[in-house]
Order: structure tokens, then sequence, then C-alpha cells
């Protein structure tokens, strides 16, 4: 029982990590395809792609955040 809630900790602060390294890498590719003339013409997808950043980031951290708190209420079990 406390190995798999160890390993949920592990595997959130893991998720936390790669979120933070996949920000930056994600912002420089929204940054390419607004700045594209041809690409950023059509209607609605610089406001898509300008939100997406923020959807994938805050989706990461929540999903981690839910396994870390998981994991730890498993532990106190």
């Amino acid at each position: 029982m406390a190995k798999s809630g160890i390993l949920r900790v592990v595997i959130g602060l893991v998720g936390i990590a790669i979120s933070f390294l996949l920000f930056p890498i994600v912002m420089d590719a929204t940054y390419s395809v607004t700045s594209h003339a041809n690409i950023a013409l059509f209607t609605g997808l610089s406001d898509i792609a300008n939100i997406a950043p923020l959807v994938l980031f805050v989706g990461m951290l929540f999903g981690s955040g839910m396994a870390i708190y998981s994991g730890a209420k498993q532990l106190k079990s």
C-alpha cells in the first residue's frame, strides 16, 4: 500500500516538473504559429492558440496535484 502512495506522489512531482519544462516550449510554438502570416489569418486561430498553453499548463498542474493528493491520502491510511 505504501509503495503505491509513494509512486503516486513521485509521479505527481515529475508531472509538475514536466509541465514547467514544457511551458516555454509551448509558448515558443504558439508565438511561431501566430506570427506566421499565412496561418495567422484563419478566423479564431490566434485566440485559440493563445489560450492553449494556459489550458495545457493548468491541466497538467491539476492532474499532477491530484496524483500527489491521492498518493498522500493513501500514505496516511
